[in-house]
């Protein structure tokens, strides 16, 4: 006979001493840049001694026609469940307002470039992997003013080949979980202390970096991120099944020390 238990949006159906599901997730990272303790402790930028923090956002004031090249880096998301990571994101950033148009000195107006999002992931919080440039929508005959970025994160199949090759003696063990990757990574790195200087096998963390000109008067009130991820569900259940009420609810949460 088969067993359901269902936690929030996973359901796990027990097949003998296996369980199957389709698990789907997403993370979001709100920042809110009229609030200072908010926008502190979520982000980072340059020049914080020219651009500040008021109830109007993150930036600075000047002549109507400078601006200030600048960049803002968010605090790492962690997206997946605790003891099952993600391979592979749909990322979405938003940074409101829209850009608005800039009145030069002799009256022509022109409409400053959005600026460039970026996005990298890391397995353990330390070590990182390169910055990818984010898509914009590029509307035909028009300069964009919307700052909505896209990209997809995927791990590389031979990025994981050695990571794969642990998982396959780990579930030959006698632990507690054997599908707890979490506990399996603390078990790879006392056997390889440099595993991650090596490799990036999964998507713990997402981090972004947005660099722009940023015009004087016009400053950013909101950076809104949501990370989208499907997992299989595949795997043996605990020993002790009562961790999935302590573990479902928790995002990927190791880091090297």
């Amino acid at each position: 006979m088969k067993k359901i238990i269902a936690f929030s949006s996973l359901v796990f159906i027990f097949l003998g001493n296996h369980a199957n599901a389709s698990i789907i997730g997403n993370k979001v990272l709100k920042i809110n840049f009229t609030d200072a303790n908010d926008a502190k402790a979520k982000a980072t930028w340059s020049e914080p001694g020219k651009i500040s923090i008021t109830e109007n956002g993150l930036g600075w004031d000047g002549r109507r026609n400078a601006s200030l090249d600048t960049w803002i880096q968010t605090i790492p998301l962690a997206i997946g469940l605790s003891w099952r990571p993600a391979q592979s994101a749909n990322i979405t950033a938003q940074l409101k307002p829209e850009m608005k148009p800039v009145t030069l000195p002799n009256g022509k107006t022109y409409t400053p470039f959005i600026g460039s999002m970026f996005v990298r992931y890391s397995a353990d919080g330390k070590h990182w992997s390169t910055w990818q440039a984010m898509a914009y929508p590029k509307p035909k005959g028009k300069t964009p003013i919307e700052r909505k970025f896209t990209a997809y994160v995927n791990v590389p199949r031979i990025e994981r080949t050695e990571y794969m090759s642990y998982w396959y003696k780990y579930q030959k063990m006698n632990v507690p979980w054997v599908s707890d990757e979490e506990a399996m990574v603390k078990w790879i790195l006392r056997d390889d202390p440099h595993f991650f200087d090596k490799s990036i096998p999964f998507v713990g963390y997402v981090q972004f970096l947005y660099e722009t000109s940023l015009p004087a008067n016009q400053r950013i009130t909101e950076c809104h991120v949501t990370a989208s991820y499907g997992l299989s569900g595949l795997h043996q259940p605990p020993k002790n099944r009562e961790v999935y009420k302590e573990r479902n609810d928790i995002p990927w949460r190791f880091k090297a020390k």
